[in-house]
């Protein structure tokens, strides 16, 4: 790693920290069809999602119990960098899907039923 110029070791922990952000966003965007996404959260999914993102910050606290300092000054506790970190990635999601239905993008729909038999007898 040393024979890499000085300014790509020094961009290559922010970069690193940066991609799966941008997978999800990627995700987010083409994967999920906001269209429908959006109602079911207003009907209460949103709930459980959240009892989720508190749960994975709980559960990746105890994997990686430590703090952060952040900009060098400061210090973020145990648990609470990592529920900011997964509220980070849920409203990377939600722009994501502001921005589809904001674009009029809606993903490609992709069946995932078997398709109904084509001679109507319904056995080989």
């Amino acid at each position: 790693m040393n024979d890499l110029p000085a300014w790509l070791q020094q961009t290559l922990p922010v970069i690193a920290v940066l991609v799966p952000y941008a997978l999800f966003f990627a995700f987010c965007l083409w994967a999920i069809n906001w269209k429908k996404m959006w109602p079911t959260l207003r009907e209460g999914a949103w709930a459980p999602l959240v009892l989720l993102l508190v749960l994975i910050a709980l559960a990746w606290s105890q994997i990686r119990a430590s703090d952060v300092v952040l900009f060098g000054t400061i210090n973020v506790a145990n648990f609470w960098w990592q529920l900011g970190a997964a509220a980070l990635l849920a409203c990377v999601g939600l722009f994501a899907g502001w921005l589809q239905e904001r674009q009029s993008w809606t993903p490609m729909e992709v069946p995932i039923a078997p398709p109904p038999p084509e001679d109507g007898h319904g056995h080989h």
